[in-house]
């Protein structure tokens, strides 16, 4: 009767330690989701009047966009990735109305993955679609978080934010 007890004892026991490590390893891995969603950075957008330098990007479509190309005019930059909740928010909108991007607006879809490939194809077809494969845009455009909404004007950060700009909420709202 006490080896039976031992034995039950010592299975009950296995099974808690297998728990709590479960446990930890969800815990571990939730925390690195989450650190993969806010890009790792924090809530950091790029300052005002900033120039960016140093960006390069080939769209879906072939066409490079770099520093050079962001010099000259108004130019509007999403950054989005795959399993971001308020990112798949945004392009939710911009897909019901398009008209909230800004002509010529570039989309950088952070990640390397199936899923980036398949959020890059539910963008609006106005957008110009690069894939950051590598991460590399989010220091070049000082992001650390998902999504960022920047407005560039002669290659100088204008506006910076993790949505839609004030106009273009209301614009969606009324």
């Amino acid at each position: 009767m006490t080896v039976v007890l031992t034995a039950g004892l010592v299975l009950v026991a296995c099974v808690a330690v297998l728990n709590l490590s479960l446990t930890l390893a969800v815990i571990k891995k939730l925390r690195t989701i989450e650190q993969g969603q806010s890009g790792g950075g924090g809530d950091t957008l790029p300052e005002i009047g900033s120039t960016i330098e140093g960006f390069h990007t080939t769209t879906t479509d072939g066409e490079t966009i770099d520093a050079a190309a962001l010099a000259h005019g108004r130019r509007q930059i999403f950054v989005v990735s795959p399993g971001c909740e308020p990112c798949r928010d945004l392009i939710a909108r911009l897909v019901d109305d398009p008209a909230l991007a800004e002509p010529g607006a570039v989309a950088l879809v952070v990640g390397a993955d199936e899923d980036s490939r398949a959020l890059a194809a539910t963008l609006p077809s106005g957008l110009k679609v690069g894939l950051d494969r590598d991460e590399v845009h989010m220091d070049v455009l000082s992001v650390g978080a998902y999504p960022a909404v920047l407005t560039l004007v002669d290659g100088k950060v204008t506006a910076a934010s993790h949505g839609l700009p004030k106009r273009a909420r209301a614009r969606s709202a009324a």
